[in-house]
């Protein structure tokens, strides 16, 4: 679970906080001083990268740092938290952070009306269910996309979070936003005994089914019948649900 969120310049200067410690989510404001000083240091350091997650267990929660150009994610949660999970979801809330605020924080001033909207954003992020499947489990899944595409006449196959992002599978970085639409739009409901969510992108019939929090997209080849493609996410869904029971 996670408690509060953080966003903070590379010169440990805080921008935003937000706790969810309550009922619902508020802004807060009350960055702990050592935190804010850990976060500085490691933004400092020449070893520290902007692909990893970094962790500091202090007084019965986890901290996570990530750090990108000029800010870091700080995130406090429990100290059981799905780190994979956590990692995937820090990434991607930085990542758009990036996309939206990376400028504006540059040269921020400390007027909160820059930053309009990112409360969402952030909310959007946390809300994510961290329940996805643990490394192993893909591993698994990922033999079984393999397989059913060399077995198959089907032009790719994958694993996304609830965000759409890739997971495993070949899934063309040109769909993905086509999928990612549809995922976000919260129309794909889980079950495998349900017929799959079928959509058009570039000329290819895309199947999709919900496992938990994630979507298995499949694509039959252009032009091609897409039975062979509602057969195979069926098959794939079935075996990611059947590992992730296990």
């Amino acid at each position: 679970m996670i408690l509060r969120a953080y966003l903070i310049k590379n010169n440990g200067e805080p921008i935003y906080g937000r706790t969810y410690e309550g009922f619902g989510s508020v802004i807060e404001n009350s960055l702990p001083p050592h935190i804010r000083a850990c976060a500085t240091l490691f933004h400092s350091s020449e070893g520290t990268t902007s692909d990893k997650v970094y962790t500091l267990e202090q007084s019965g929660v986890l901290w996570s740092y990530l750090f990108f150009e000029s800010f870091a994610v700080v995130l406090m949660s429990a100290v059981d938290e799905n780190l994979v999970a956590l990692k995937k979801m820090m990434i991607s809330m930085g990542r758009a952070i990036a996309h939206e605020y990376g400028d504006i924080i540059k040269s921020w001033t400390g007027n909160l009306g820059e930053v309009e909207g990112i409360d969402l954003l952030v909310d959007q992020h946390v809300g994510i269910d961290l329940d996805i499947p643990s490394d192993a489990i893909l591993d698994i899944v990922k033999r079984k996309i393999e397989s059913t595409l060399e077995a198959k006449e089907l032009a790719y196959a994958g694993v996304l979070d609830s965000h759409g992002e890739m997971l495993i599978g070949n899934v063309p970085e040109n769909h993905l936003s086509s999928i990612q639409q549809e995922i976000s739009a919260g129309v794909i409901q889980p079950g495998l005994d349900m017929v799959p969510s079928s959509i058009e992108v570039m000329g290819y019939s895309v199947q999709m089914l919900k496992v938990k929090s994630v979507t298995v997209a499949v694509a039959a080849q252009r032009d091609e019948s897409r039975i062979a493609a509602v057969q195979a996410v069926s098959e794939i869904a079935d075996a990611l649900d059947n590992a992730m029971s296990d």
